[in-house]
């Protein structure tokens, strides 16, 4: 029965043997009005028919949402037996155990009505996927983010970032995080990371940046900014970086400003702000970002330590920073300063993107590589004379044919069979897998690298 409205329709309940329960849905999942008076339990797992009635869940189908938790047991816990994931922290209800003991990915310890558990910013999910102990309150030394699987326009990342600016601007956008857009003027925006323990002692960040500036709009305007100091979660920076933003006191910043092209102000530059006091220019050099209706795309590379000072450069860029161990001034780390990237358009006149965000604090060493010479024995075996190895250790050989990759350098690949651990110092290793035959011989360059061959 329909009891209409002028602007809704109500379905009315209909009760016919007053066991409290719609017909339509006993008939819906038992067929007829007899085989159940709520008071059962059909499927056996612990709700009544009447208690999944109330829930909305399946009487016939003990686990309704599929996540290894009968509905009846998901009552008494007080998660929601109609959603897999009640706390929407990644983690699946079953594997949240709420014992408070994190033992793998398959018994989290946490509690699946809390995503984050442990309260340090960093939802439960994330962390057991970066192979972190969700139930202890982490001081984590790196942070890495590539924005893939999440929806076009998602703001909350779940790993203790913020972006902030313009809703409908600054997100995440087929996989990679928008600052701002060409043709929208959305003034400021940032992507800011909570503090890397160990910062103050140095760190190293890597992200790829596109800046596209659409044909037939103004000139490329007006920049971003990546920026290391006390400046609170969800700051809005500037391209100049973190000057004239109230209550920040200590920075550096990073500056890629693509203000009016060949505009003494346009161009690559560090600067600084240490007790309050500008710094100024700690490096710059001036010149056009990307012309006019183009786009441009590279990647970043910043480090910072209290005896290095800092370094910059980039690729792709018409004018590319390319500066190493800057004096920083005044300037001091502390763990507890935030890392900020900024962004701005004031007329609406570029796209900002970054993707593969990565920032270290205790970034690893490359293994050890030299290029060493090969020779071809009489069955045209290829062999490698090693020398200078340390007695015990692991390597492994890679090889280059001569591909590039899209810088221009060349591609070293781990030849099969290859791997090894060093009797002595200096030995001959072979025969190496080698893809052609010693009548062909092309151009080749060998290294040896400690380590095992990486897992593909």
């Amino acid at each position: 029965v329909l009891l209409d409205s002028s602007n809704y329709v109500v379905e009315a309940f209909e009760d016919t043997d007053g066991d409290l329960l719609s017909d339509g849905w006993e008939v819906a999942n038992f067929g007829d009005l007899e085989t159940s008076d709520g008071t059962g339990d059909a499927d056996d797992d612990g709700s009544t028919d009447a208690q999944e009635y109330a829930a909305g869940t399946d009487p016939n189908n003990p686990d309704s949402d599929d996540d290894g938790l009968t509905d009846g047991a998901e009552a008494d816990a007080g998660t929601d037996p109609t959603n897999a994931d009640s706390d929407g922290d990644g983690l699946s209800d079953s594997v949240e155990t709420n014992t408070g003991t994190f033992v793998d990915a398959n018994d989290t310890g946490t509690d699946p009505l809390n995503a984050n558990t442990d309260g340090d910013g960093a939802n439960d999910g994330v962390e057991v996927s970066l192979g972190r102990d969700p139930l202890v309150v982490d001081d984590p030394t790196r942070y890495e983010q590539n924005f893939d699987g999440f929806e076009n326009g998602t703001r909350d990342l779940g790993d203790g970032s913020v972006i902030a600016g313009r809703e409908d601007v600054a997100s995440v956008q087929d996989g990679q995080l928008r600052l701002s857009q060409d043709g929208i003027g959305s003034d400021r925006s940032s992507f800011s990371v909570p503090g890397l323990g160990g910062s103050s002692e140095g760190w190293v960040a890597t992200f790829d940046l596109t800046i596209i500036d659409s044909e037939g709009n103004n000139v490329p305007a007006d920049g971003m900014s990546f920026n290391y100091g006390n400046a609170p979660l969800g700051a809005l920076g500037w391209e100049e970086g973190m000057q004239d933003t109230a209550g920040v006191t200590e920075n550096l910043s990073f500056e890629i400003d693509t203000w009016m092209n060949f505009d003494a102000e346009q161009g690559v530059n560090i600067s600084g702000i240490a007790g309050g006091q500008n710094l100024g220019d700690l490096a710059f050099t001036n010149g056009p970002i990307l012309d006019d209706g183009t786009t441009v795309t590279g990647q970043v590379t910043i480090s910072w330590d209290p005896v290095n000072g800092a370094s910059f450069t980039t690729t792709g860029l018409n004018t590319n920073a390319d500066f190493s161990n800057v004096a920083t001034g005044a300037f001091a780390g502390d763990d507890g300063f935030t890392f900020n990237i900024s962004s701005r358009v004031g007329g609406a006149n570029a796209t900002v993107l970054i993707d593969n965000l990565v920032i270290d604090t205790d970034p690893q060493e490359e293994p050890e590589a030299r290029l060493v010479n090969v020779f071809f024995d009489e069955s045209g075996q290829g062999n490698a004379v090693l020398e200078g190895l340390t007695p015990d250790a692991t390597y492994h050989v890679a090889g280059t044919f001569g591909d590039l990759d899209g810088d221009g350098n060349l591609i070293f690949q781990a030849l099969p069979g290859s791997e090894f651990v060093a009797p002595v110092a200096d030995l001959t290793v072979g025969p190496l897998a080698l893809p052609f035959t010693v009548e062909e011989q092309p151009l080749l360059l060998i290294k040896v690298i400690e380590g095992a061959i990486p897992a593909p």
